[in-house]
């Protein structure tokens, strides 16, 4: 570490209890040019108030708990393991050493926690819409074909993208390019491309989608690719493997059997039909 290089002190402030949108906005996959302070700030409509702590750090003025610390330089003392999001333990690895040279706090401090392990978690719920959305205005820059991105799942370990096919193997580009966004790098470990008539967020057109447009060469294994240390499928932790299925139809001079899948019918009496066929479905219609 360059603290450790240089021999001078390393001092952190550690803020519990802060706004809610701050620890959401803060794991959001932002570009890596980008502020998650200006991004949350931007996102919540009002400005962040900031202040120094007693060490001299800028922290939030409206933290609840904020801990001083200092690094002890060349110490280091085994840590782990801890329950993470994909509902499985980290591993134990040295870490550094940081002594406690103050805490602060508001009378009757709120602590803030939220429950994190085996899915459908609060983590996924309050971080999954955060995920897709940055990943769906990243690849909407190089591919406006991109119609939606379901990333909800443990993190984004599994995505789900729809795209307008241009041509043959066009899904397939969009998935590599999903594969280099910031959060793609370390996250998107199995991608499943869909048609853009098929909602990604609805996984019973997925499954049909996979069912009836899925070949074996349609599905790609990218393996030794950089992945989050703590996915417990990992051979090797910070290494595995990507996953593409592209669940897209097929195009010339892709070979076309038999069977000719069709696009549902669309137009303004086919969407009355569906809205009187779920009414009749919740028991309102007669």
């Amino acid at each position: 570490m360059a603290a450790e290089r240089t021999g001078l002190p390393l001092k952190i402030a550690v803020m519990l209890g802060n706004h809610p949108g701050l620890a959401v906005f803060a794991a959001t996959p932002i570009g890596y040019d980008e502020s998650e302070y200006s991004y949350a700030s931007a996102m919540m409509g009002a400005p962040i108030r900031l202040t120094k702590s007693g060490n001299g750090v800028d922290i939030l003025a409206d933290s609840e708990i904020v801990i001083e610390a200092e690094m002890q330089l060349g110490e280091r003392v085994l840590e782990g393991p801890f329950g993470e999001f994909p509902g499985s333990y980290s591993g134990v690895r040295k870490v550094p050493i940081f002594k406690v040279t103050a805490v602060s706090h508001r009378r009757d401090p709120i602590f803030e926690n939220i429950y994190i392990g085996r899915g459908w978690t609060e983590h996924d719920t309050l971080i999954g819409l955060h995920t897709s959305a940055p990943i769906y205005a990243q690849l909407r820059k190089d591919f406006p074909e991109v119609t939606a991105v379901n990333a909800l799942y443990q993190h984004g370990l599994t995505g789900i993208i729809s795209v307008k096919n241009r041509m043959a193997g066009f899904a397939k580009t969009v998935a590599l390019r999903a594969l280099s966004t910031p959060h793609g790098v370390m996250y998107l470990k199995n991608l499943i491309m869909v048609d853009a008539d098929v909602d990604p967020f609805d996984l019973n057109q997925v499954m049909w989608a996979l069912s009836t447009r899925t070949r074996a060469d349609d599905i790609i294994v990218l393996p030794n690719m950089p992945a989050v240390p703590i996915d417990p499928s990992a051979v090797v932790p910070g290494k595995g493997h990507r996953l593409i299925i592209d669940a897209t139809s097929y195009l010339r001079p892709d070979p076309i059997g038999e069977a000719h899948l069709v696009s549902p019918p669309t137009g303004p009496d086919i969407d009355a039909l569906s809205k009187a066929i779920r009414l009749l479905q919740q028991g309102v219609a007669k």
